[in-house]
């Protein structure tokens, strides 16, 4: 706080630098959570699947939540309209589109028994882990 030659009060604004110093762990501890599925992910064993399909499951949904993070997060209120429309139209592909493919895979796995199943599911870990750490990330940081 500084005082003014009249003898008031005036608050000093914070830095960027002390909004961001309370993240540090934060993103210290969601970096290696991040680390730790990918570690996972490329050690996943099973035949049927490549190492790298789990890596890129991982990383899509990282980007996947990048775009929901800044979506969730506009900074003014031009942004918020047009992340209203965005949002809208992510939300009926998703709920329209995308669940009716992902039916079948899920039923095609329990066909094909425990293993697929396990594999699977696993990924599906991956995926929403993945995803939100990813808009977790960015929506903090935006609103820093």
């Amino acid at each position: 706080m500084n005082v003014t030659a009249v003898g008031t009060a005036s608050a000093t604004p914070p830095t960027r630098f002390s909004r961001i110093l309370p993240t540090i762990p934060g993103y210290a501890l969601g970096g290696a959570v991040f680390l730790a599925i990918l570690y996972l992910a490329w050690h996943l064993q099973d035949e049927r699947v490549p190492k790298s399909l789990n890596i890129l499951i991982c990383l899509l949904a990282a980007t996947f939540g990048w775009t929901i993070g800044i979506l969730l997060s506009p900074k003014n209120r031009v942004e918020k309209e047009q992340f209203l429309v965005y949002g809208k139209s992510i939300s009926a592909f998703v709920s329209g589109y995308l669940l009716s493919k992902l039916d079948p895979l899920f039923t095609d796995a329990i066909k094909a028994g425990p293993p697929a199943t396990v594999v699977l599911s696993a990924q599906v870990a991956f995926f929403l882990a993945c995803f939100l750490l990813g808009a977790l990330f960015v929506y903090i940081g935006r609103n820093i």
